[in-house]
């Protein structure tokens, strides 16, 4: 992220951060996410479940990460995501 003042370009001190945080949220093996997949394999795993009905599932990444016995469900209110699919 860059700010000009006084046509000087600035470098904020947290930029650095920033932009690990931003990757950290798309990426499904580090953080929220993967905690998030994990509680779910868990779940999959030790419950003998075969299907998984996911709201709010953006453009289903998490697709990838399931293994292919499972059955897959998801539903996303926001049109632009259910477009880019």
């Amino acid at each position: 992220m860059i700010i000009k003042l006084n046509k000087t370009p600035t470098k904020l001190p947290d930029e650095d951060a920033y932009y690990n945080r931003a990757k950290e949220k798309k990426d499904w093996k580090i953080g929220n996410l993967k905690f998030f997949l994990n509680f779910i394999s868990e779940k999959l795993e030790k419950e003998n479940l075969n299907s998984l009905l996911e709201l709010g599932c953006g453009k289903s990444e998490i697709l990838n990460f399931l293994p292919p016995n499972i059955k897959y469900a998801g539903l996303e209110p926001s049109e632009g995501c259910v477009a880019e699919l």
